[in-house]
């Protein structure tokens, strides 16, 4: 699969990579306060959610780009706003040709892409974090309850699109039912016209209440009639040169006399 491109191509890897590394829960578009009262913003916030491998708070920077990472590091001030109260620090790029060996600040960590999926190239130090400050908390609170409604809205969105699919399943089966008939009204018809036309009876004109006595008639020729009368045509034959000859015979006796 090839790198990410976008901050929404990475939170869906990075979400898969922090479940599975640690059973970490993933917030996206963490504030420092809510409201007016937000000055920054963390592109990503984990919390660990088990309590034998701890319970450790992670943030996530996320660069798309060279440029991106440069802007960056002219303003760190959105990082140091979350620093005092995390427990990791990590920069989340799609290559390490984005960073350069001496830009990461220290105890940062390195996260890029690996197959479909992300890897840590370098290991953050780990620091304890001091508790978070009531407004940020709140702020962490609204994330979790916008992610929640994110999933039933995306639940929501499954729920419709499988009724939509069965519907036009159902829709589908259908129609192919009724252009199947269509198909073969078409071709009974084009056979009916040309036994009408080879018969000289008129099927679709009134025929139609001696059909059933036609089909007998039909079927009893089919089954024996013309072999039967295949088998009489030499006697047929014979019959006709007996009666030829005495036609001649007779006027033969008329020119004598």
């Amino acid at each position: 699969m090839p790198e990410f491109k976008t901050e929404a191509e990475a939170i869906d890897r990075l979400r898969a990579h922090v479940q599975d590394g640690n059973g970490s829960f993933l917030l996206h578009g963490v504030a420092n306060a809510k409201g007016a009262n937000a000055t920054r913003k963390a592109d990503a916030l984990s919390i660990g959610m088990w309590p034998s491998r701890g319970h450790d708070i992670d943030f996530f920077e996320i660069k798309c780009s060279r440029s991106d990472w440069l802007s960056e590091l002219k303003d760190p001030a959105k990082a140091d706003v979350f620093y005092p109260y995390v427990n990791n620090m990590y920069l989340v790029v799609p290559t390490r040709k984005i960073v350069h060996d001496d830009e990461l600040p220290p105890g940062w960590g390195l996260i890029i892409c690996r197959g479909d999926g992300l890897r840590k190239a370098v290991k953050a130090t780990r620091k304890e974090a001091a508790p978070m400050p009531a407004p940020m908390l709140a702020a962490v609170i609204a994330a979790e309850r916008r992610h929640k409604e994110d999933v039933i809205s995306v639940s929501k969105s499954n729920s419709l699109l499988d009724d939509e699919y069965r519907r036009g399943y159902k829709n589908g089966q259908s129609t192919t039912k009724n252009g199947w008939h269509l198909v073969k009204l078409e071709k009974l018809t084009k056979v009916i016209a040309t036994f009408e036309k080879e018969s000289g009876l008129l099927i679709a004109d009134g025929w139609h209440s001696t059909c059933g006595d036609l089909g007998k008639q039909v079927a009893a020729i089919q089954r024996g009639g013309v072999k039967r009368l295949q088998r009489q045509l030499p006697s047929i034959e014979h019959a006709v040169k007996l009666f030829q000859d005495g036609v001649d015979a007779i006027k033969s006796l008329e020119e004598t006399k």
